[in-house]
């Protein structure tokens, strides 16, 4: 777990990471998102500590709906049209589907699963994922300016990815599924076939995480059940099949978003 301690003035707050994993992360997905929307920049300190300036304004929860969900179509829309690179193979999701793949060894349909999702990732152009897009790390400040915060969980891959954790939770912390989703279909810029593997990918990492396959088959199902809301499509992809539902996972396999 990441500790926080804010300096004597409050303008600069210290992060203390759990691994160098999660601050590399954190450096480099507020520097590429910098890019495109407002981020404390972090200074690096030691191996995993940071110096992380203090954002000054409301949580996105207290700021209007529509000013939010208008900043987050934005944010999509320019990072699609804009990002050039660099990807960096190291913060790459393919690295979380070869994890998860020695996490299900033996589970046949998972396996064939990833195989998918992996083939469908290596022929889709990859973007800055800052991986945990919900409104505690999103700010407005007086000027009603976004800013985003919190990018241990960054990666790169489809933009499909960023919306998995609000589809999987769909809580109020989450993004506006029901407003955002139906113009970045229609607009093309995302695909609701590769938004359902993310989501799927997603799900299987929640269970290696500790989300038991109950809440999990709950939750996929009730995700499959919002995304078909928009397409029209009703065979959209069955959550998988284990072998037994008290099969032992390889955590040891498993360090994109390491346990300790």
């Amino acid at each position: 777990m990441n500790q926080c301690f804010n300096d004597q003035s409050r303008r600069m707050f210290i992060k203390i990471m759990a691994n160098s994993r999660l601050l590399d992360r954190e450096m480099v997905g507020s520097t590429v998102f910098s890019g495109f929307v407002k981020t404390g920049l972090p200074t690096q300190l030691d191996s995993k500590t940071l110096l992380v300036p203090t954002v000054l304004g409301k949580s996105a929860d207290l700021a209007s709906p529509q000013l939010l969900n208008q900043e987050i179509l934005g944010i999509f829309k320019k990072i699609k049209q804009d990002f050039i690179g660099p990807v960096y193979e190291s913060l790459c999701i393919e690295n979380l589907i070869e994890e998860l793949s020695l996490c299900f060894i033996g589970q046949k349909q998972i396996e064939k699963y990833l195989d998918i999702i992996l083939v469908a990732v290596g022929h889709n152009k990859k973007f800055p994922i800052h991986g945990d897009l919900q409104k505690q790390n999103i700010f407005f400040d007086n000027q009603e300016n976004i800013t985003l915060i919190d990018f241990e969980h960054f990666c790169f891959g489809p933009q499909e990815l960023e919306l998995a954790n609000s589809i999987f939770h769909n809580d109020s912390n989450c993004l506006d599924l029901m407003t955002i989703l139906p113009p970045l279909i229609k607009q093309g810029i995302i695909s609701v076939d590769l938004l359902v593997l993310m989501f799927l990918l997603y799900t299987l990492k929640e269970i290696v995480q500790g989300t038991s396959i109950n809440t999990a088959r709950k939750n996929y199902q009730r995700g499959i059940d919002i995304v078909s809301q928009f397409t029209g499509k009703k065979q959209l992809l069955a959550f998988p099949k284990f072998r037994s539902e008290n099969f032992s996972i390889n955590r040891q396999s498993y360090c994109f978003t390491s346990f300790d």
